[in-house]
């Protein structure tokens, strides 16, 4: 497959698709699927199922992303859930929060998403898979040392079906040196519990945003809307050289921590990412011949009162998310 990419825009009603306006490349995990589940049809006496009974027909799907500090601002919105923030004179700010209620409001800004993967599919005019009425069920963000950073995620919806590939893309400027909206490893500072740190090999987190995915009704083909329910569960790992033994002491105490991961662009591109009050959940780590003592700090993170438990600040040279 040597022509592919990754696209999302609003809908304005769930389930009816709509013109893609942000785009990125995508990464191998990217994938969207129509699902048709059955199951035999089971009456007594019969040994052999003769016929198959259909149930409700859904969209999956999965996207794995660079992360940029220009171009996913929509993604995350809708990752998130709360209308974004938009402030400020150039260079604008853009605030990231999370929703308890995204879908239920009277004037919910968060109908749906429709996103489309383009993979030249072998045909002359539907050359890519698009799902109507996305929702984000989960995503996350991993930070590496000498590996890309990326944002990836799951997708539920109500239906992919082929359709047209958009017309010329526009990508964020990967390319440019000067201005590269891309977040590298070497634009990364991490302060843990108050303290910054340079011996993190690595950190991530993925935000499980609990949706319904099997709410269906009479009379329909598909599922309807995935709607929050239950609590969102928000996990993560902080992998470092163990030289000092701060965050294991608040591991066995069970006393709370804090994550703040900052890149730092060309110009006045940043992205702050803040977990503010995190519990680690991990254990006493163990030691081999010849090798550095890491540290595995799994953790979850908490509701913070003045940040939440997720909480994403953007700022570049667009106005508006």
């Amino acid at each position: 497959m040597y022509d592919g990419y990754f696209s999302w825009g609003v809908e304005t009603v769930w389930g009816t698709a709509v013109a893609r306006t942000q785009h990125a490349r995508a990464y191998a995990g990217t994938n969207l699927k129509h699902e048709k589940p059955s199951q035999p049809l089971s009456f007594l006496a019969d040994r052999d199922a003769d016929a198959p009974f259909f149930l409700a027909e859904r969209g999956v799907g999965t996207f794995e992303v660079p992360l940029v500090y220009d171009g996913n601002g929509l993604l995350l919105e809708h990752a998130m859930g709360a209308a974004t923030v938009d402030a400020g004179a150039s260079p604008f700010t853009h605030t990231h929060s999370l929703d308890n209620n995204p879908y239920t409001r009277a004037a919910a800004p968060h109908i749906g998403l429709t996103f489309e993967h383009h993979v030249a599919a072998p045909d002359a005019a539907l050359e890519s898979f698009v799902l109507h009425g996305g929702r984000v069920a989960s995503f996350g963000m991993s930070f590496s040392r000498n590996e890309e950073v990326r944002m990836t995620g799951a997708l539920i919806g109500q239906k992919v079906l082929q359709a047209a590939k958009t017309a010329s893309p526009t990508y964020p400027d990967y390319d440019s040196a000067a201005a590269s909206p891309l977040v590298k490893p070497t634009q990364i500072a991490l302060t843990i519990g108050g303290s910054g740190s340079t011996v993190v090999n690595s950190a991530d987190f993925t935000c499980n945003n609990g949706l319904n995915d099997s709410r269906a009704h009479i009379g329909s083909q598909f599922i309807s809307e995935p709607r929050a329910v239950g609590k969102r569960d928000i996990t993560g790992t902080i992998n470092l050289e163990w030289l000092t033994k701060t965050e294991y002491d608040k591991f066995v105490a069970g006393t709370a921590s804090a994550l703040i991961i900052t890149c730092t662009g060309t110009g006045t591109d940043t992205l702050v990412i803040t977990l503010a009050n995190i519990f680690y959940n991990g254990e006493t780590p163990s030691g081999e011949e010849g090798e550095t003592l890491d540290y595995n700090l799994p953790f979850k993170a908490y509701d913070d009162d003045t940040t939440g438990a997720l909480h994403i600040v953007e700022t570049n040279l667009t106005a508006v998310t």
